[in-house]
């Protein structure tokens, strides 16, 4: 209850920011550490305690940070649009708003994370998404153009 408390806060005070990336991470919990602490820093926040695995990308002053951040904290299906070598940004439907998926290759050498069968190799065809959010839940939409 208080990890939930102080990350609340947190995320209140990224409202304020302009201009700020939000490091996400999973919802593996492990011991807190004095690495691992919650803190902020120019216009970086962490928010969490757990392995970070994508990063919110907010650049306005007017965006409501915490409807983006809640929903990306219940979304469960980024390794299906996670790339094998390289980190893939992804748009919101409000283009000042994206996430920064890291990479397959990157997760399993940092904390050994199973490479996901759905992870997209290289070479390999995909589909441009953007993502929106619906009452509170993150969906992926085909961008069609």
């Amino acid at each position: 209850m208080i990890r939930f408390l102080l990350s609340i806060v947190f995320i209140m005070n990224a409202s304020m920011l302009s201009a700020q990336s939000v490091y996400m991470r999973s919802n593996v919990n492990t011991s807190p550490s004095d690495d691992n602490k919650e803190h902020t820093e120019s216009s970086n926040l962490n928010i969490s305690r757990s392995k970070q695995h994508y990063i919110l990308h907010f650049n306005g002053s007017n965006i409501d940070t915490t409807y983006y951040i809640k929903a990306a904290l219940l979304y469960d299906k980024y390794d299906l649009f996670r790339f094998y070598d390289k980190r893939r940004i992804i748009y919101f439907t409000d283009p000042a708003v994206s996430i920064e998926l890291f990479s397959a290759k990157e997760l399993e050498e940092k904390y050994g994370k199973r490479i996901s069968q759905y992870t997209i190799n290289i070479g390999e065809k995909y589909s441009q998404i953007e993502f929106t959010i619906y009452n509170g839940i993150m969906k992926e939409q085909l961008i069609t153009k």
